[in-house]
């Protein structure tokens, strides 16, 4: 009985030097709301117990992976004596387990926070119907009869006669393909207005179609290729772009892509004042880039 007691007297005496032995210990992690799936705004709260001395401040940057993103202006230190309270709020995109990325505080680094991310599909459900075979891009077929028209017309013509052939490749030079870009543009931006003011598109639809014909517009009227790029990831690359095209972007523009990623992976929904503004945002941002397209030494 005796070498029992001394061994539990032993393990309560040692483990506060164990918990304490690099000056703090993490007593606690929370999230808000407790359950939480692709595209929420969830709050973190940790709570540690330091020693006097230890020094805790905001770190100056955090290595946020691709699937996550983090509001470093919402993190929140409390101090209470030996007992310390730190909250921030983040969005993972990512269903399933994952680890939140490690955070310097000062003297203190916090480590191996495990997030477990739902999906929007219901613990427990199941996907009743059969796999599909993978769909073809909208407007697959049609380009490729129009492939195929095309080069018969173009060996029609090459063997007629040169000047006529000519005449019909020029229409697919980059030059041309830049001024249409530019007036498809301007009539699709007003037919998606038209269909908003009449309640003729739903939010989804909306943001799908203008980030497609945004993406489209900017590939060739200004060299810009957003299509493989995450939200993110369009932010660094504008940032790294010339001063001149750089300033066609607002700090508005990057709204319509998040706003997207909340309505297509979260099934949120965007107010119509809200999808209006957006649609602002990319008629100012096009009508710029127009502008220098055609006058280079245009300020804004």
């Amino acid at each position: 009985m005796k070498p029992i007691l001394f061994c539990i007297i032993l393990v309560f005496a040692v483990s506060p030097i164990f918990l304490f032995s690099e000056g703090y210990s993490r007593i606690e992690t929370s999230f808000s709301p407790s359950n939480f799936y692709a595209g929420d705004r969830v709050e973190l709260k940790i709570n540690l117990l330091v020693n006097e001395g230890v020094r805790i401040e905001k770190p100056a940057s955090i290595a946020v992976p691709w699937w996550m993103e983090i509001d470093p202006d919402t993190m929140d230190i409390n101090r209470n004596g030996d007992e310390v309270e730190i909250s921030l709020f983040f969005f993972s995109f990512c269903p399933g387990v994952s680890t939140f990325p490690e955070l310097h505080l000062g003297d203190v680094v916090i480590n191996d926070i495990k997030l477990n991310t739902l999906s929007s599909v219901k613990n427990g459900s199941e996907f009743r119907d059969k796999l599909q075979p993978q769909l073809l891009l909208p407007g697959t077929r049609v380009i490729f009869a129009f492939s195929v028209m095309f080069f018969a017309v173009f060996f029609v013509l090459f063997f007629s006669g040169a000047k006529r052939a000519k005449k019909y490749v020029s229409a697919f030079t980059k030059k041309g393909l830049v001024k249409k870009a530019a007036v498809h543009y301007r009539k699709m931006i007003y037919k998606i207005e038209n269909d908003l003011k009449n309640n003729s598109i739903n939010c989804r639809d909306f943001y799908i179609l203008l980030l497609d014909e945004l993406r489209l517009f900017l590939k060739f009227r200004a060299d810009i290729n957003f299509e493989a790029l995450t939200t993110r990831e369009i932010g660094d690359h504008i940032a790294s772009l010339s001063e001149k095209l750089k300033n066609c972007f607002d700090k508005n523009f990057i709204r319509i892509f998040r706003n997207g990623d909340y309505v297509k992976f979260n099934n949120s929904m965007i107010t119509k004042d809200g999808m209006f503004c957006d649609l602002a945002t990319a008629k100012e941002t096009a009508d710029r880039i127009n502008l220098l397209q055609e006058k280079p030494n245009a300020d804004f």
